[in-house]
């Protein structure tokens, strides 16, 4: 047990120690983890200078840094492959969202994005601001509504509360 703990707070601490730096930055940081930790496991670890631990088994410090070496570069490799999909996943959503706001600049109907809340969104065509006046992210949509019909905000306000609560479909 002891042992799955100490593997799981040092594959936490790559793991941390990957992301911190980089793909290219944890080759280096693997070797020098993988020479600190062999340092350590046979010159300071009490178990192993007993003669006990998972450490001794492995017979010579070199198979000790081998072993953790070949364990960091599969976690390294891990997080290339991660750091490379996640920018490709980057990309392409950053890609939709140009496309997305293309659109908008150009449709000519007044369309924007509301939450549940009936707070207005950042995605807005170029005619909702025409129609509605400027309007700030977050606004309740009653608000805006309600700067030329008070009684209109009023009444968007209530309805908003119903369709949320289900009593309107």
């Amino acid at each position: 047990d002891d042992i799955q703990g100490t593997a799981a707070v040092v594959l936490a601490a790559i793991l941390a120690g990957v992301y911190m730096i980089g793909p290219r930055g944890a080759l280096v940081w693997t070797l020098v983890a993988s020479a600190a930790l062999g340092v350590f496991a046979y010159r300071f670890d009490p178990q192993t200078l007993a003669g006990l631990g998972p450490v001794v088994s492995l017979g010579r410090p070199i198979d000790y840094f081998i072993e953790q070496f070949t364990l960091y570069l599969a976690v390294w490799g891990l997080s290339l492959f991660f750091d490379r999909a996640r920018a490709g996943f980057v990309a392409r959503l950053r890609a939709r969202n140009e496309e997305m706001q293309r659109v908008l600049e150009h449709v000519s109907d007044g369309l924007l994005t509301i939450d549940l809340e009936g707070r207005i969104g950042s995605e807005r065509s170029r005619r909702a601001t025409e129609l509605l006046g400027e309007m700030a992210t977050g606004e309740l949509l009653a608000n805006v509504l309600g700067r030329s019909d008070p009684q209109l905000g009023a009444f968007i306000e209530l309805g908003w509360q119903s369709v949320v609560e289900g009593d309107l479909p």
